[in-house]
């Protein structure tokens, strides 16, 4: 009787290594939204820093500068948030990425077991059907005498 067969068990790895995979490359493009928008945040804080300083050397009220001051407030708080966020994500990422290659030695130690597993069934046969023809050759030669 053939043993107990690792198809079933190489199928469940192969669906859980496919299901670590999409979620490391969707975390991964999380992450890069993430760095793309906090990229995006630092422009417009330089951008504004620099018009500010364009309005002051050409003269400015001080409520328009409050004003100005208060936007670059919002702006660096925001960026603090965004970058503790893009932490996160890239924990996140090292985190799926990790599981991803579990997942995969995993599946590659499944396969090894299932081909040794085949490969010893094989053996088994052949060394059966080696017996059943050694047997043959028993009773042939035994018919000739």
């Amino acid at each position: 009787m053939k043993p107990f067969s690792l198809d079933s068990v190489l199928r469940h790895r192969k669906r859980q290594e496919s299901l670590a995979r999409n979620k490391f490359t969707e975390a991964k493009e999380v992450a890069e939204m993430t760095g793309r928008r906090y990229r995006e945040e630092q422009r417009k804080l330089t951008a504004l820093l620099q018009e500010i300083d364009k309005m002051q050397q050409n003269g400015i009220e001080i409520t328009t500068l409050i004003r100005y001051q208060e936007q670059v407030s919002r702006r660096k708080d925001q960026i603090i948030a965004i970058e503790k966020n893009l932490k996160e994500k890239k924990n996140l990422v090292r985190q799926t990425r990790q599981n991803l290659l579990t997942k995969t030695r995993e599946r590659q130690i499944m396969e090894q077991l299932r081909e040794e597993q085949n490969r010893a069934w094989r053996r088994h046969l052949e060394k059966k059907e080696a017996m059943m023809l050694d047997e043959i050759a028993v009773m042939r030669h035994r018919a000739e005498l």
